[in-house]
């Protein structure tokens, strides 16, 4: 029904007008008739506009995306953000090149995320917000649920992914479909407890720690050697998610792959991007585990244990407002986090010169690439949202559009089509 609605609002806007236009003519006066079909315009306007908050463009490479999500549990590594005797386990999702099938189901976009969202908003005073939270997102994304991997390439390269801290994986849904639709095997895992949820298929629901509540501007502001340390406890933790999982995928008698996947993933061709705590992440794992050949950063900063040794990776830098001259958040919040300007710069000038030296360390391999006017979550699914809930959701510093996401698709691509397509298997 929503998606119907969302595809034909306009047309039945139109068409109730019409009728009503009829009705108000013969039964009301001219001054009351022209203040209702003014109202009702305004508000049928609005709502064949701003519902859903966006809708997920068509990929445009020559595969359909399939995808997959995984629940796995390391037996060997207990789970450091519980006193409970557990071990550490972790939701991956696979979006791979497909086969077309108009007969298989759309993958629903965040089903679970959105029921819990909605359970928490029942406690709160949006409470009325939770019951049409459903309606403001796609139904479904580009995906097909379980589809089968096109057979066009005896392997595809792989690609890991990781969101930033408090993010999910399935909010970056436009690019690692866009990826894979042009070759690619991209998985994303998600960081259980520092993930903004996590919902496991037994329906168990994990929220974000309460510790790694954190925003740039918090991190920015505090920049004590206790908020580093716990940070970079988590950033361990995390390089540990990404290599169990590499491991898991590495072993040839590994179960949780469909055979018909497994047999396709190249892991000679391994590269990993994120994006902000993610994207620092995808350089530290770069620098030391030796089955990453090359990775991206979008607008993350660089962990000083990275900066250590040797780095010879190819690697880039997708950057954007934050470290462009002259640009700072709104007084009220630079007031709200007791920053001034200055205090701004001197944060940031270590982000930047964190970048400088690493892209300098790797020499020709080593880039930087600037979308000047994107805001720090432009490199998420928020630069598809309407310009209505653009405006209205303005807690970013810098803007959010769908050409921000164009330019950030097309340099991921070009840089993996680089250093992981022309590199041949062993």
């Amino acid at each position: 029904m929503k998606q119907f609605f969302s595809k034909y609002s306009l047309f039945l806007s139109y068409f109730i007008l019409i009728l009503f236009l009829i009705l108000v003519v013969f039964f009301t006066s001219t001054y009351t008739w022209l203040c209702i079909i003014s109202l009702f315009v305004l508000c049928m306007f609005s709502v064949s506009r701003l519902f859903p908050l966006f809708t997920f463009p068509n990929v445009t490479g020559k595969f359909a995306v399939g995808t997959v999500l995984y629940h796995l549990k390391d037996e060997n590594r207990r789970e450091t953000h519980t006193q409970a005797e557990s071990m550490r386990e972790l939701l991956v999702q696979i979006w791979y090149p497909a086969t077309p099938d108009t007969k298989k189901t759309k993958a629903a976009y965040m089903p679970e995320i959105i029921k819990s969202v909605q359970h928490s908003l029942k406690e709160s005073k949006y409470a009325p917000l939770g019951l049409v939270l459903d309606k403001f997102f796609p139904e479904h994304s580009q995906a097909v649920e379980n589809a089968h991997i096109a057979p066009d390439e005896h392997s595809y390269p792989v690609i890991i992914f990781s969101h930033g801290l408090g993010g999910i994986c399935n909010f970056s849904t436009v690019l690692v479909e866009e990826l894979a639709s042009h070759g690619y095997i991209v998985i994303g895992v998600n960081h259980t407890y520092s993930s903004y949820v996590t919902v496991f298929p037994d329906g168990r629901v994990i929220k974000r720690s309460p510790e790694l509540n954190m925003s740039v501007m918090q991190l920015l502001k505090e920049n004590s050697p206790e908020t580093f340390a716990k940070l970079e406890q988590e950033f361990n933790e995390w390089i540990l998610d990404v290599q169990f999982v590499l491991d898991m995928l590495e072993q040839s008698n590994t179960v949780f792959l469909d055979p018909e996947l497994r047999a396709r993933i190249d892991l000679s061709r391994l590269g990993m991007y994120g994006h902000s705590f993610g994207g620092a992440l995808a350089a530290e794992l770069c620098r030391i585990d030796s089955r990453c050949k090359a990775g991206i950063s979008l607008d993350g900063a660089v962990f000083d244990k990275t900066l250590e040794g040797e780095f010879k990776k190819p690697f880039l830098f997708i950057l954007g407002v934050l470290l462009s001259e002259g640009v700072y958040p709104a007084e009220k919040s630079l007031e709200l986090f007791n920053m001034t300007k200055s205090d701004w710069d001197k944060a940031i000038q270590k982000y930047k010169d964190g970048i400088s030296l690493l892209c300098t360390k790797i020499g020709t391999d080593g880039h930087k690439f600037t979308i000047k006017n994107a805001g720090h979550f432009a490199f998420t699914d928020i630069s598809l949202l309407k310009p209505f809930w653009t405006y209205l959701l303005s807690f970013d510093i810098g803007s959010a559009n769908t050409e921000i996401i164009d330019t950030t698709n097309k340099q991921v691509i070009q840089f993996f089509d680089k250093y992981l397509k022309t590199t041949q298997k062993n």
